[in-house]
């Protein structure tokens, strides 16, 4: 489920809304609609921190993941090595 970088970023809009939502309502005092409207727009922010942060991250993954087939060798151990 959580395989998707977009359904990572909402879930952690999700979580993150309803739990500013609670901080803002009992910390702050603020009334429900001021409190689930400001909590939005933080847990926008931190979302989108959040999906910036897995997409620059991306290229390393991606990068790694798509060795050349042929700097790989198998040993006789099994292991597969890299001839680099």
């Amino acid at each position: 489920m959580f395989k998707h970088r977009s359904v990572r970023a909402i879930a952690v809009l999700v979580i993150s809304w309803v739990a500013l939502t609670g901080v803002e309502r009992v910390s702050e005092g603020a009334s429900w609609r001021m409190a689930l409207l400001s909590a939005l727009a933080w847990a926008v922010v931190i979302a989108g921190a959040w999906w910036f942060a897995e997409w620059t991250q991306m290229g390393r993954r991606t990068r790694s993941d798509l060795a050349d087939p042929a700097d790989t060798h198998q040993d006789p151990s099994g292991r597969t090595r890299s001839t680099t």
